[in-house]
């Protein structure tokens, strides 16, 4: 136990390289928060307050800047925002069409924007191309356009 004593600021800098080193592989807004954590117990294990004592100080600061911190960041970060929700945003828009779409086969549409996608016409109809259209749905990468 005296081990751990004398090297107590060395094992609070371990656990902050691995907090950080697993935040960057998830970006989950979770384990940078036990990392900062560990910033001022890296200096309160210089007073040699027992290891029961200085796990107890890091959990509760862990918690309360997950509590804390996290919501706010996150709604600033706008973390929420999945790309289904932005794709989701195009059904309405109109788009061109620069490869005739035939009947059960993939054609390709242009954005206003100049981004191409892969598109299916909505029924059994044929769009040739340099016709105008409205999204009308999206599945996956692939828009569902329709008159």
């Amino acid at each position: 136990m005296d081990f751990f004593m004398q090297n107590a600021h060395w094992i609070w800098v371990g656990i902050l390289v691995a907090c950080l080193v697993v935040e960057s592989l998830t970006m989950s807004l979770t384990t940078i928060w036990s990392g900062i954590a560990c910033v001022p117990l890296i200096f309160i294990s210089l007073l040699k307050i027992s290891l029961p004592y200085q796990f107890l100080i890091f959990v509760l600061l862990t918690l309360v800047l997950i509590f804390f911190t996290r919501p706010f960041v996150v709604k600033k970060l706008k973390m929420n925002k999945s790309d289904s929700e932005n794709i989701n945003s195009l059904i309405g828009n109109e788009v061109s069409v620069v490869k005739k779409i035939g009947v059960g086969q993939r054609g390709l549409v242009k954005l206003s924007n100049g981004i191409v996608y892969n598109a299916v016409a909505s029924g059994n109809v044929e769009i040739v191309e340099g016709s105008i259209c409205k999204i009308l749905g999206v599945n996956g990468n692939t828009l569902t356009v329709g008159n």
